[in-house]
């Protein structure tokens, strides 16, 4: 049970400070948080995900897109369970950041922000470019610091 508090605590704090504190817009550590947490810990990684994901949104206020944001972790959290070996969490690595961008733009596009026809929805991708460049940068930095800490920890408990 204690273990569970701490990786629980562990969760909600990456998730919190990395939202809270200043940082480059979508250069965070959550959709990496997402895939390795479901990966390695299965449901009480996706659980623990989640409510710490919960706390820090109504810590920050919820917003008009937020079925979109946890939708797209929800299937971020479900396909990181079919993870198997390093090739599969390099590919999600590249593609969880893509899901997100999809669904998440998609969302803001339904809210009118930007012209509700086909034109609307590309300008909507077009201009969230940026963000989706940090995302992907983010995700792939953080994941690689994941798989450091990993090897290092194997390298330490098997000497």
């Amino acid at each position: 049970m204690k273990n569970v508090i701490l990786i629980f605590l562990c969760i909600l704090s990456i998730i919190f400070f990395s939202r809270v504190l200043p940082h480059l817009p979508n250069f965070t550590p959550v959709i990496s948080l997402a895939i390795y947490s479901s990966f390695f810990l299965k449901r009480l990684g996706m659980i623990s995900f989640l409510i710490s994901y919960l706390f820090v949104d109504m810590y920050l206020g919820l917003n008009s897109i937020l079925i979109w944001t946890w939708g797209s972790f929800l299937i971020i959290l479900y396909l990181s369970n079919f993870i198997k070996n390093i090739n599969h969490r390099i590919l999600a690595i590249f593609s969880m950041p893509t899901i997100f961008f999809l669904i998440t733009n998609f969302g803001v596009w339904t809210t009118g922000y930007y012209d509700l026809t086909f034109q609307g929805l590309l300008k909507c991708y077009t201009m969230a470019l940026p963000f989706y460049a940090n995302t992907l940068v983010s995700t792939a930095f953080f994941s690689l610091l994941i798989e450091f800490i990993i090897l290092f920890k194997k390298r330490i408990f098997q000497t």
